[in-house]
């Protein structure tokens, strides 16, 4: 049963497209003047280029071949930034490693200073202070 159907839809598909041809075709030799529809010789050249389906055509291929180039231009573009703001953050993530070491460095100097001036136990201080730093980066 299905098969039938798509016999029957090939064949209607093939009739279709036959069809078509023969109508453009026709289109063809109406268009191009001087030409009998039962003539088989080609038309001159210049003749095929003033008709007005070969303008739009023509027309049609340079306005979609611009906007190629201007697509492929934007992307390029596009690319190119997106490089620099990959760079961007790759030197952000050094610089915010880098800092963080400096400020952890410059707080476990600051409790020490202040350990020693008050004569507290220097390592359950520190430990503390590393505890409080690794708070702080989390905020």
């Amino acid at each position: 049963d299905v098969q039938v159907i798509a016999d029957a839809r090939e064949k209607k598909i093939s009739e279709l497209l036959s069809e078509r041809e023969e109508l453009l075709k026709r289109i063809n030799s109406l268009i191009l003047p001087g030409r009998k529809e039962g003539e088989n010789s080609g038309a001159d050249e210049e003749t095929v280029r003033k008709t007005p389906l070969f303008i739009d055509t023509t027309t049609k291929l340079e306005t979609a071949e611009r906007r190629i180039k201007e697509l492929e231009t934007h992307g390029e573009k596009i690319r190119q930034k997106w490089a620099v703001t990959k760079g961007d953050l790759e030197l952000v993530k050094k610089t915010i490693f880098e800092m963080e070491g400096k400020h952890e460095r410059r707080w476990n100097e600051l409790l020490s200073t202040f350990s020693e001036s008050d004569s507290a136990p220097i390592s359950s201080d520190r430990d503390s202070a590393k505890g409080s730093f690794s708070s702080a980066k989390k905020i």
